[in-house]
């Protein structure tokens, strides 16, 4: 479930500075937290700015298990604080938090392009062991299954992101490689060419998962930084017993 930060007033009201709350979208999730906290919450809710990943958001946009929403009330003499009156190194923070977003949706979509690739390379393996068994419909079947597994969103998860990102250096090397393999003649390929190429595009996915994870990890060391910025900012505090509070 996303992550739930209060700060000042919104800590007070809560009567804690973090939470995990159910729900698709930031309303999704505020509506959650008023009716766990009540009508001193909800009172305070409407004063506040709110902010998921370290950016200004708006109600009906989607969050998952992964993201932080921030409640974030006006400062000390009622200024309203917008994402540009940051302390720089807040700032600095976020503009770094947007670049590893990007690296993150770049990384993911050329993972996803070496895996059905390779989902693809199966399939004519399948084909040639079933002994003519699977015909053309068959491997048709299959590329449906690939494209919605692996590069649209399946069911029950978020939208993929509309940014395709074909132009970038990863993708274009996925690309040379696959061509030097020959993936566009999957069919004329020998046995032996066919593996070499499962294996390669394997090894790639296996590649840009490692990638990826050195991306959540700093993407999780800001996420901490962020906090302590956005305490230090708007007050309040997040220590230990903030865990413990939540449910």
């Amino acid at each position: 479930m996303p992550v739930v930060r209060l700060f000042a007033a919104a800590r007070e009201a809560a009567g804690t500075g973090r939470d995990e709350l159910p729900g698709a979208t930031v309303a999704d999730v505020l509506t959650a937290a008023t009716e766990r906290y009540g009508a001193a919450f909800a009172a305070v809710l409407g004063t506040c700015r709110v902010w998921v990943n370290g950016d200004a958001t708006t109600l009906d946009a989607r969050v998952g298990p992964d993201d932080e929403v921030a409640v974030l009330p006006p400062v000390s003499g009622g200024a309203d604080n917008g994402p540009a009156e940051l302390p720089a190194d807040v700032a600095a923070l976020r503009a770094r938090r947007h670049e590893l977003q990007h690296e993150d949706d770049v990384i993911s979509f050329v993972r996803r392009v070496a895996q059905g690739r390779a989902d693809l390379a199966r399939a004519e393996q399948r084909r040639r062991a079933g002994g003519g068994d699977i015909g053309p419909a068959d491997i048709t079947d299959e590329l449906r299954d690939v494209l919605a597994d692996r590069l649209l969103a399946g069911a029950g998860r978020p939208p993929r992101p509309a940014e395709e990102f074909s132009d970038d250096p990863r993708a274009v090397a996925l690309d040379e490689r696959c061509a030097r393999l020959g993936f566009a003649r999957l069919d004329e390929l020998t046995d032996d060419e066919l593996v070499a190429l499962v294996g390669e595009l394997d090894a790639e996915e296996r590649r840009l998962s490692a990638e990826r994870r050195d991306v959540f990890a700093e993407l999780d060391g800001l996420t901490e930084r962020l906090v302590e910025g956005y305490r230090d900012h708007y007050g309040g505090s997040d220590d230990a017993d903030d865990e413990a509070e939540s449910p």
